[in-house]
């Protein structure tokens, strides 16, 4: 079972994620020392510590996270990116079976429910691009979700965020398998 950090979130943006936002925004919480490692999953709740929804801790352009669920008992596991990935390609079917077009996005982050991660189809070949080191961190479980869901002739990935200052380099392991 994953480690659950609790993130209280100031009361003007709870009705905000009830609803549906996606972004945790860092004006959106109490107290940001409540913040583990980038990666590690969160259930935001209010003052009174109750659950609004779960998700997981990336630093992003203005964000701070993503909402993943609002289920406080969903596992942030193999099972659920697998589930959103199938979710997504059932969803761009036709694309697969429209002989104009060998190429589109097959997975669009938030819109598909998982923040910060893209993925592009190429002829059979997929293209992850991680956006934060956050869902970085859920790497080899979206990987493995992948393989689960999908045909492939081959997998790459591209890191689109920094680290320590720095431009992370993706080069050396651009080809994923």
């Amino acid at each position: 079972m994953e480690k659950v950090t609790s993130l209280t979130i100031k009361s003007d943006y709870i009705q905000k994620y009830k609803d549906g936002y996606p972004l945790v925004l860092r004006e959106s919480i109490v107290d940001l020392s409540e913040l583990e490692l980038e990666g590690c999953v969160v259930d935001l709740v209010d003052a009174k510590a109750k659950f609004i929804a779960k998700g997981y801790y990336g630093k992003q352009n203005k964000g701070y996270g993503w909402i993943l669920s609002s289920t406080k008992s969903e596992a942030i596991d193999t099972s659920f990116f697998a589930s959103k990935i199938k979710t997504a390609i059932e969803y761009r079917k036709d694309f697969f079976d429209d002989a104009s077009t060998n190429t589109f996005r097959v997975f669009n982050g938030e819109g598909d429910g998982v923040g910060g991660l893209t993925i592009d189809y190429y002829d059979a070949y997929y293209v992850l691009t991680w956006y934060s080191l956050g869902i970085y961190a859920f790497k080899e479980m979206i990987l493995e979700a992948l393989k689960l869901s999908v045909d492939y002739k081959g997998v790459y990935q591209k890191k689109r965020f920094e680290a320590k200052g720095k431009y992370l380099d993706d080069s050396e392991d651009f080809f994923v398998w």
